[in-house]
């Protein structure tokens, strides 16, 4: 997710233009993202702490 954003304010900032392959794809990432969180915390999976051990 955090590519994407850095991708479209390249589109906006540098490049000046809008692709809109490109806007496809970030589009999906986002919609795969929301997904994504929708269902981990739907499953009540949480994320360790790194070096924790379970």
């Amino acid at each position: 997710m955090g590519f994407a954003l850095y991708l479209i304010s390249a589109e906006l900032l540098s490049i000046k233009a809008i692709c809109l392959w490109c806007t496809t794809a970030h589009v999906l990432t986002f919609g795969l993202f929301v997904l994504t969180l929708a269902g981990t915390s739907r499953l009540g999976l949480t994320v360790a702490p790194r070096g924790a051990v379970r």
